[in-house]
């Protein structure tokens, strides 16, 4: 957690640990992960590394429990609920 961490290290409050993550870190969207590291005193490199379509927890949950209820099944929101 990176709260507890900036704290036990006296890095400051919440709003200076942003400002240290705005400032130290680099977008570069579809970088190869194998080749990315968090190291000490340089640049953080972020971005958009992987897209997945994927359904949301909610339709996983509700298709979890349509297998498990079967006919008592009720739907609890999300797109399965219509």
């Amino acid at each position: 957690c990176s709260t507890i961490y900036a704290r036990r290290n006296r890095l400051g409050d919440g709003l200076s640990l942003m400002q240290f993550y705005h400032d130290n870190s680099v977008i570069k969207h579809g970088a190869n992960t194998a080749e990315l590291d968090i190291e000490f005193q340089k640049r953080i490199i972020v971005g958009k590394f992987v897209d997945r379509e994927r359904p949301t927890f909610l339709d996983s949950y509700n298709d979890w429990l349509k297998q498990v209820l079967k006919d008592k099944f009720v739907p609890y929101g999300g797109a399965n609920a219509h």
